[in-house]
């Protein structure tokens, strides 16, 4: 939520005589060179809509600007192109072995999406363990030798032996819809040519037209049906990597993620403000560096942060943060992920609005119709229930006098958060729905109680003593979750404001169970039914 009007509490930074380094803040006097161009465009942004969040629209966009979003510097045929779209570090594909015992999983198959230009090309797939060096990765994703086959797909990998741990992967099928300036969107199915143990993989791609591609940590195998267990999450956000005095932002932030490692999660969310400025393509790289030491799945949404606030002052869809986010994590602006018998709906909140009132532009008609279409489709799954997430909130109030009848006027999203709530109350007499998100920097927790079957009309807000590193069950049919900044303190005078943290979520067959960690300097407040500390 960072903004340029809301303070910060944190220490000026200090102005650079040198050359900056990758990390430090930039001088004041840049930010003071803007200051005429904030000013120009303080009536005109205002009026910036939200952008459709359908997946053939944002794919549109991506074609149109596919070098900002898979530069290759080393490209040896630029008239041919091949990016990996999904599995993705932060939009990862998650598989069972279908027992709990099993040492190996059978046929391992997954599907694979890419945006290629200039036509079908060979390709070699693997999955490769993180710590294998680049040479032994490129040689466990050999190219056929052989002339592709009449569809121009590459069948089986050359046979060859393989480095230890590099799983080549067979295409299966292989369908393509076109898309703008000579781009398609295609979808492989792709299998393990053997047995796969149960860990983490990345996901490399290789072809003759463009340098290697490697999704670090994007496909789990996991022993069990993933589909059906039992689910402990880590929901972090507002990490603002890059921020001011950024040695302390990286210690806290270090010790968030030790501890949420040793939490075991299942999974982990994250909702944005990943990077202070996503414009600046190395903090969103240095950013995904430490997230990869996470040892489970990421799904990881933009935050206005990781936008940057080009778009916010000249009135543009979107800017170069979404690209530089998109390098290191994923391009999609909405997806959805079944997990555990929940659906789990990532959507972009949208960048700045140019307010005092920290607000993101929000959701289109369209982005809400979607929204909406993914729920009810959940619903028809039968899935237990539904969680969303994005980086802003739809409802935030600084005062805990504000009626929670009324969204708020700071900190949320602009447009579309009435709209998204309707949703939500719309399809709680069938589903349980929970939204997760940021962006305040304080803790919330907002939910609509309702009789089984029966719609929820009205939210009612926690009270902030109860926000604590206790687990609690969740009543409400709607539950909307916000967690603190998972690096630094913004508003020290708020009890749900102090310190940093970030928040649990247990999904089981019972009702689910949330509790929020919260750090007071290097140390975490604790449950009082928790055991005491090993150093005690």
């Amino acid at each position: 939520m960072d903004s340029l009007i809301q303070p910060s509490f944190e220490p000026p930074p200090q102005v650079v005589k040198q050359q900056p380094q990758p990390y430090r803040a930039r001088p004041r006097a840049a930010g003071l060179a803007l200051l005429p161009a904030l000013v120009a465009a303080l009536s005109l942004s205002a009026c910036t809509k939200p952008v459709s969040l359908r997946e053939q629209d944002v794919l549109n966009h991506v074609a149109h600007r596919y070098r900002a979003f898979f530069p290759d510097a080393a490209d040896p045929d630029p008239r041919h192109d091949v990016g990996l779209l999904r599995p993705r570090f932060g939009l990862p594909t998650i598989l069972g072995t279908g027992s709990a015992t099993a040492a190996t999983a059978g046929p391992v198959r997954f599907d694979v999406e890419l945006m290629e230009r200039g036509g079908p090309v060979e390709l070699a797939l693997a999955l490769v363990p993180h710590e294998l060096p680049p040479e032994s990765a490129a040689r466990c994703a050999s190219l056929p030798q052989d002339p592709p086959a009449a569809s121009g797909w590459a069948v089986d990998p050359v046979s060859r032996p393989e480095p230890a741990g590099c799983h080549p992967l067979r295409i299966v099928s292989a369908r393509r819809e076109p898309l703008p300036d000579g781009a398609a969107h295609v979808f492989l199915t792709v299998q393990a040519l053997g047995p796969v143990p149960p860990r983490d993989y990345d996901l490399y791609l290789r072809s003759p037209v463009d340098s290697p591609a490697r999704a670090p940590r994007s496909v789990w195998l996991r022993p069990g049906d993933p589909a059906t267990a039992p689910l402990r999450i880590a929901h972090l956000s507002d990490l603002h990597v890059g921020k001011g005095r950024h040695g302390r932002v990286l210690e806290n932030l270090e010790r968030v993620l030790n501890d949420v490692n040793a939490g075991a999660p299942d999974l982990v969310v994250l909702t944005g403000d990943i990077a202070n400025m996503g414009t600046r393509a190395r903090l969103e790289e240095r950013a995904a560096e430490l997230l990869q030491r996470l040892n489970a799945p990421v799904l990881a949404v933009l935050g206005n942060h990781d936008h940057g606030f080009g778009s916010m002052l000249f009135r543009t869809p979107y800017g170069a943060g979404w690209a530089n986010f998109a390098r290191v994590f994923h391009s999609s602006l909405l997806y959805s992920l079944n997990l555990g018998g929940w659906e789990f709906i990532g959507f972009d909140s949208g960048p700045s609005e140019f307010s005092a009132r920290v607000l993101t532009r929000g959701l289109s008609p369209e982005s809400l119709a979607v929204l909406e279409e993914k729920v009810a489709a959940a619903q028809r799954a039968g899935r237990r229930g539904v969680i969303l997430f994005s980086h802003a909130p739809s409802r935030a109030a600084l005062s805990t006098r504000a009626d929670p009848e009324r969204p708020g006027p700071v900190g949320r999203m602009y447009r579309g958060a009435r709209a998204f709530e309707t949703v939500l109350l719309r399809h709680a007499p069938e589903l349980r729905l929970i939204h997760l998100s940021g962006h305040t920097h304080w803790s919330d927790l907002y939910e609509a109680h309702a009789r089984t079957g029966e719609a929820p009309r009205r939210f009612v807000r926690w009270d902030a003593n109860a926000l604590t590193p206790c687990l609690q069950p969740l009543r409400g049919r709607v539950s909307l979750i916000t967690t603190q900044s998972a690096s630094h303190t913004t508003f020290p005078y708020r009890r749900n404001g102090r310190g940093y943290g970030f928040t649990w979520l247990l999904l089981g067959e019972q009702a689910p169970q949330v509790a929020f960690k919260r750090y007071l300097g290097t140390q975490p407040e604790r449950c009082p039914s928790d055991p005491p500390p090993a150093s005690s």
